[in-house]
């Protein structure tokens, strides 16, 4: 989609978040993960609210 700016860069921003990421690293919101597969960190949180 050419009007889908908003994803445009998404896998470079999960690339950038994850290289500067380092010991413990908890993602609130963190939805399917789709950052885990860049990260290196010695431990990861994952926290998704639930709505009821």
């Amino acid at each position: 989609m050419s009007d889908d700016w908003i994803h445009r860069d998404y896998e470079r921003v999960l690339r950038l978040v994850a290289e500067r990421a380092k010991g413990v690293v908890v993602d609130v919101g963190c939805g399917t993960g789709n950052i885990l597969r860049f990260l290196r960190c010695e431990r990861y949180i994952g926290v998704e609210p639930r709505r009821e």
